[in-house]
């Protein structure tokens, strides 16, 4: 049973003052690392957190337990898995759990399927990404020359500017169905007549737009990126 009253919260029993405590004791759990089995301690309390995902319908509804393993889009961290009787899972956030409200639940709906399609957006060039890499014969960071670390990015033009542009040069007002992939940004958009051209419209207009270069993951990540995604088809 989930209950919010003004600034408290009460999940699996366990009484939080703020949503700040709620999701400190779910990086508890998840610091104890592999778990096949949560204890009902712990089940009811992540039971009642996934009541805040955005997502909950499309998650699993005959949920058998619950374990903590490695997440599938990323292997340096923790995630909850929900369990069938037959042995099916899917992972979730906690950071995701955050919908308080059926407003709350709207715009945390909206903010996902943005972030999903950047991801996918993000997977469709990916191969233009490895292919800069590879072919590089200088790998080292073009700032301070490291070599530890190296990754492909933006230069001048950033992804999301680019994106913003394709968008709006396209007057894209639609887009593909976008899908749960294991792959590095975790999701791509589902192949059909339309997506195929889509696709490949974007792909090219990255090609021609896009200036890369290699920085390490420290320079990389002391660049300001103050962009912001805006679709054309909410202009």
């Amino acid at each position: 049973m989930v209950t919010a009253k003004k600034s408290k919260f009460t999940l699996g029993g366990i009484n939080f003052r703020i949503w700040g405590d709620v999701q400190e004791h779910a990086r508890k759990i998840l610091s104890r690392g592999y778990q096949e089995f949560l204890s009902d301690y712990d089940h009811n309390f992540v039971m009642d957190l996934l009541e805040y995902h955005p997502r909950r319908e499309q998650k699993i509804k005959d949920v058998s337990h619950i374990k903590v393993d490695i997440a599938e889009k990323n292997s340096s961290h923790y995630c909850f898995f929900l369990v069938d009787n037959q042995g099916n899972s899917c992972d979730f956030s906690y950071k995701k759990c955050t919908a308080k409200t059926k407003k709350d639940k709207s715009i945390a709906l909206y903010k996902l399927d943005k972030q999903d399609r950047i991801s996918a957006y993000r997977q469709a060039i990916q191969y233009q990404i490895d292919e800069y890499l590879s072919l590089s014969k200088n790998k080292k960071c073009c700032i301070c020359e490291s070599r530890e670390n190296i990754q492909v990015d933006h230069n001048e033009k950033t992804f999301i500017s680019i994106l913003n542009s394709f968008e709006h040069e396209y007057r894209i007002i639609s887009y593909p169905s976008v899908e749960d992939y294991k792959c590095i940004h975790g999701f791509r958009f589902k192949k059909d007549e339309y997506s195929s051209e889509f696709i490949e419209n974007w792909q090219q207009y990255h090609k021609n737009n896009a200036i890369l270069q290699i920085l390490c993951r420290t320079c990389n990540l002391t660049k300001l990126g103050n962009d912001r995604y805006k679709p054309y088809s909410e202009k």
